[in-house]
């Protein structure tokens, strides 16, 4: 990317000239030429915003047309982190998830919020929690200003709840702002953090995806001191220092950002403990008013002739016209283990899945659901003619449109009481689009069915990922076939009835987790791997498919 500087208040004609482009490169005169040259008309850039007026719209000559997307922007990315000797570089994608009222954390509750879900991803790598990444970005829809963001399991978060940052900014001028800060480490008491820094630098032609185009430039400066709230004498935990400049093109699109970030220990302040520098973020592709320019940033990781979805890798199996019969049900042999040594323990069990039990069924005052249950048999291989020592059945409900799950009820030893169980009040879904690598991300807020005041609701977080086709065993025929492969990763977190975080008799948080690898066929699941907060290692085969 060539950059451009420019003079103040120069016309575009002279801009693209200066910058080799909309000329030969030769220098005409205009005298005794018979000819009047038009005007010139000069752009003011005397602040921020009227340089941003002042941006040309877009042209789409060299565009794809696409329908029904989200506008999205897909960026190269490489810097160099602290520590190592090469780069990284990666892909990064911003889609528009679009507009909502206040945080779901319940911060901001009348502010109008611009939402970006954020993912990068290497498919070369295996799926895990980490990858592929997802973040949601959060600007406030009304002046345009950054509020925070949050990773997918909040691991990381943080949202400006108030500022004194001007809404425009001088050329030239550095405009020191202050911002109110709630994150991870201080997550109900505002740090005020005081250093600040904006400066508006003008505008410059830059060589874009799009073009030559004309851009405003801002660098920013900040020293952030993160303070650990959450403890009983309040501690520093990280000081931070960033310095970054932003070449933003029109409707706020950026098309480049440079930037160096650094983090220390607040006590030894000469020597950082992580961070990057060299940090370069170019736009590479977009979707913008349906219009696909450049790299796709949704399917830029699908490789040539691969399925970009679950269901088109579905619809390319040998199996794909497979319909199942009424009340079919699929046997799986599952084992899980959990501990070391002498303490080391494993169950064995059947499980017995009826996809289809019901359709149309009414569940806790919610109509046309469709109803799915997994019945449990746990046997001691040491005694094959012994009974099951224990068994359960769980129900599920689902909608009858998307799928998505309403709740569960389980019973246990053929007693009718129900032994616990879940309604989903609410199920959101958090991301825009989702494919091959790149996150399908739902939030759901529940509350328990055999709940106590202790332990009453909770709020789940689901990231579920196409992963893309893998050979393995169907041990139903002994034969080795093609499935499609999902990465799927969900926590909970436990409230009492009165909103405070569950604790446990330890006086940790209740928290639940299952991290798991699933394969697919059109018949359904072939074979899961999977581990839980209870248990280190959980596998599912399916044995056998029986139909009425």
């Amino acid at each position: 990317m060539k950059l451009c500087k420019v003079a103040l208040a120069v016309s575009t004609a002279v801009l693209l000239s200066a910058c080799g482009g909309g000329g030969d490169g030769s220098e005409k005169s205009d005298i005794n030429t018979g000819t009047t040259p038009p005007p010139e008309t000069e752009v003011d850039l005397s602040t921020l915003n009227s340089c941003m007026e002042s941006l040309a719209q877009y042209s789409f000559d060299s565009s794809t047309p696409v329908n029904a997307r989200s506008n999205a922007f897909l960026y190269h990315v490489s810097r160099l982190n602290h520590g190592d000797d090469t780069k990284q570089e990666y892909k990064q994608s911003e889609v528009d998830v679009g507009e909502r009222v206040g945080l779901p954390n319940g911060l901001l509750p009348d502010t109008k919020v611009r939402v970006t879900q954020v993912s990068s991803a290497s498919a070369e790598a295996p799926a895990d929690s980490w990858n592929p990444s997802f973040e949601h970005s959060y600007v406030n829809a009304d002046n345009q200003q950054y509020i925070g963001s949050q990773d997918v399991f909040s691991r990381w978060w943080s949202a400006n709840i108030d500022s004194n940052k001007p809404s425009d900014l001088k050329l030239g001028e550095v405009t020191q702002y202050w911002v109110d800060r709630v994150d991870q480490f201080s997550p109900v008491q505002p740090i005020r953090h005081e250093n600040l820094y904006a400066t508006y630098k003008g505008m410059e032609t830059i060589d874009t995806v799009l073009g030559q185009r004309d851009v405003c430039v801002v660098e920013y400066s900040s020293q952030l001191t993160l303070v650990n709230n959450a403890l009983e004498e309040p501690e520093d935990a990280i000081y931070v220092v960033e310095n970054s400049t932003e070449y933003i093109d029109k409707d706020n699109i950026v098309q480049l950002s440079i930037r160096n970030y650094s983090e220390y220990d607040p006590a030894d302040l000469d020597t950082v403990t992580w961070g990057y520098s060299d940090y370069r973020k170019e736009l590479i592709g977009l979707v913008y008013e349906d219009q696909l320019v450049g790299v796709d940033p949704e399917n830029y990781l699908v490789p040539e002739g691969g399925s970009a979805t679950m269901d088109q890798c579905l619809a390319t199996l040998p199996d794909s016209d497979y319909v199942a019969s009424a009340n079919e049900q699929i046997q799986y042999l599952m084992t899980r283990g959990r501990g070391e040594g002498e303490g080391f323990v494993i169950q064995d069990a059947i499980y017995t899945l009826t996809p289809n039990s019901a359709k149309g069924v009414s569940w806790r005052g919610r109509d046309n659901l469709n109803a799915s249950t997994l019945h449990g048999a746990f046997m001691d291989y040491s005694d094959p003619s012994a009974p099951p020592y224990y068994e359960f059945t769980e129900t599920y409900y689902d909608t009858p449109d998307e799928g998505v799950m309403v709740g569960f009820e389980a019973t246990e030893n053929g007693f009718d009481y129900i032994a616990w169980g879940a309604e989903h009040i609410l199920s959101e879904r958090q991301s825009a689009t989702s494919g091959y690598y790149m996150p399908e991300v739902r939030l759901s807020h529940g509350e328990l069915l055999n709940a106590t005041p202790q332990l009453d609701n909770f709020k789940q977080v689901t990231s579920t990922v196409f992963v893309g086709s893998e050979s393995l065993v169907d041990h139903t025929t002994g034969e080795t076939v093609l499935a499609c492969k999902e990465y799927r990763r969900w926590e909970a977190n436990y409230y009492t009835e009165t909103g405070e975080i569950a604790l446990d008799v330890d006086g940790m948080p209740v928290t639940e987790f299952s991290e798991e690898e699933s394969y697919y066929d059109n018949r359904g699941l072939i074979e899961r791997h999977r581990e839980t907060q209870l248990w280190n290692s959980e596998s599912w085969t399916r044995a056998k498919i029986i139909t009425h």
